[in-house]
């Protein structure tokens, strides 16, 4: 969730928790579970056909909508250059008036009628949909997002479009079982959202000197610097071995795939990101 990412049908602690709004990434919190596919039974919702989606949104908050599903466009326009070619197929875009009705569906969605979400989950991507807490509702119903910053908002919607995209190609389109393989997911999103800045990547280099860096890949998308961790990561990946590996990588499902995939084991990925981290440059080109 974004903290974008609550995907998943785990504890608060699996992956999708970590996805909701992209941003996720502060717990190790997971919510990664099956799409939001219906809206909310006891509210009267409208829809609206977009391109390449169809936008869902409560009565009266229309022009809310309109200003996230322009932003969506927008996100979409990204992520399509980054990976060089059209999302497959279209996705459900479903735009909350606030925080109790994005709950109850989420709580439907995952099967998880006890499911609390923190307060920085504002959003979650699947291959099926995109849910998010409208940015006007922020500031009543949310915390660590600032609905004023427009640059950030903005990226916070590309990261979860990046996951419509992801689920889209990969054999697991809810990302399910994806909590093995968080710190590819999140880190592709980052990079392709364009969360991957200087600050995050001078918090990881600090992190890694100091020997806080991930032992293992399914740390990566972990702790306070995971933005940073996991996304230098798949851009190391990115520029080593270029956008058509990613595109491959995004296609498998587990860790064992993804290292014999680039030929390399787990301690050689992790040391060659470590390395990559501390003395290379910083982001890769998103397009």
């Amino acid at each position: 969730m974004s903290s974008t990412e609550c995907r998943g049908r785990r504890s608060p602690t699996a992956l999708r928790l970590l996805w909701a709004a992209g941003l996720v990434g502060a717990l190790a919190a997971g919510c990664a579970g099956r799409g939001v596919g219906a809206d909310p039974p006891s509210a009267l919702w409208r829809e609206s056909p977009g391109r390449g989606y169809t936008l869902h949104y409560a009565q009266g908050h229309r022009a809310d909508a309109r200003d996230v599903a322009r932003r969506v466009d927008k996100g979409r326009r990204e992520v399509e250059a980054f990976f060089g070619s059209p999302c497959p197929r279209a996705f459900d875009l479903r735009v909350f008036p606030d925080r109790a009705s994005l709950t109850a569906v989420w709580r439907q969605a995952w099967g998880a009628p006890e499911f609390e979400p923190q307060c920085w989950m504002v959003a979650s991507g699947t291959a099926s949909a995109l849910a998010i807490l409208s940015p006007s509702a922020w500031k009543t119903e949310a915390c660590e997002h600032d609905p004023e910053d427009r640059q950030a908002t903005q990226k916070l919607i590309t990261h979860e479009l990046v996951h419509v995209y992801h689920g889209q190609v990969n054999p697991d389109p809810e990302f399910d079982g994806a909590e093995e393989i968080g710190w590819f997911v999140e880190g592709l999103a980052v990079l392709a959202s364009g969360q991957l800045d200087e600050k995050r990547l001078a918090r990881a280099r600090a992190a890694v000197a100091a020997g806080k860096g991930p032992a293992r890949l399914q740390d990566a998308w972990s702790g306070p610097d995971r933005y940073g961790i996991a996304g230098s990561l798949v851009s190391y990946l990115d520029r080593a071995q270029g956008r058509a590996t990613l595109l491959r990588l995004m296609k498998l499902t587990s860790n064992g795939e993804i290292l014999a995939a680039l030929g390399l084991t787990e301690e050689e990925l992790l040391s060659r990101g470590r390395a990559a981290l501390t003395s290379g440059p910083g982001a890769a080109p998103r397009g």
